[in-house]
Parts: structure tokens; sequence; C-alpha cells
């Protein structure tokens, strides 16, 4: 397996629907990216830069986004939950003005995560581990 540390892939400008399951590409950049419908379950995403991406209807389910920036990020339809292998994982993420309408976020482990004016309209949170987590509308 590839892993990808620290790469920009702002030059591809869109990654919409593209199969990137388990993509380890920790600490890279995803900058104001369309990557709506995107299938990253399992993907390794610590830390990476998606402020402003459009990750509409993504499949997040079990990915690791461990001290990510998703300000103003579209997350409307996103699944955010865990696989059946893996938590999904959203702790110090910060979610700061997202927008995460009908997001699936049930069972999802988001600790000490940033959701300060998210809209959170519609979003499933049922089993979702809120632990010292801002929460500001």
């Amino acid at each position: 397996m590839v892993k990808l540390d620290q790469v920009d892939f702002r030059p591809l400008r869109a990654l919409k629907r593209r199969k990137l399951t388990a993509l380890m590409a920790p600490r890279s950049i995803f900058f104001g990216m369309d990557l709506e419908g995107a299938q990253l379950q399992g993907a390794d995403l610590t830390g990476c830069d998606f402020r402003g991406a459009v990750l509409r209807d993504a499949d997040l389910r079990g990915a690791k986004l461990t001290d990510a920036q998703l300000i103003r990020a579209d997350l409307r339809g996103a699944k955010m939950g865990p696989l059946m292998i893996a938590p999904g994982r959203f702790v110090r993420t910060d979610l700061t003005r997202a927008t995460l309408r009908a997001a699936d976020l049930r069972g999802a482990s988001a600790t000490k995560a940033r959701f300060l004016e998210a809209d959170l309209k519609g979003a499933r949170m049922a089993g979702c581990d809120l632990t010292g987590a801002e929460m500001e509308v």
C-alpha cells in the first residue's frame, strides 16, 4: 500500500465520484476541491486540509480525520459513521461553519471536534461520541 504523505491534490481540481477507498494521504491538501460522491471508506486523512471542499454525498465511513480541517466544507448527505472494521474518527476535527445537512454520523467518534456554527439540520448522530466537542449554533 502506498502512503502519500503531505501531497497537494489541488492541481487535480476535482476528484468527484472517484474510488479512493483506503487512501493513505495524511497531512495532504484538498482545499476547495470537488470530492462530491467520492468513496473514501477507511481512508487515513489525518491532519488534511479540506477547507471549503465539496464532499457532498461522499462516503467517509471508517475514515480517520483526526486533526483535519473541514471549515466551511459541504458535507451534505455524507456518510461519516463506522465500517465493520473501523470507526469513523473525527477527533479534534474542525467542522466550523461546515454544512452537515442530512449527514450520517451515527456511531462515529467526534471527540473534541469543533462544530461551531455548523449546519446540522437533519444530521443523524445517534451513538456519535461527542465527548468534549464544541457545539454552537
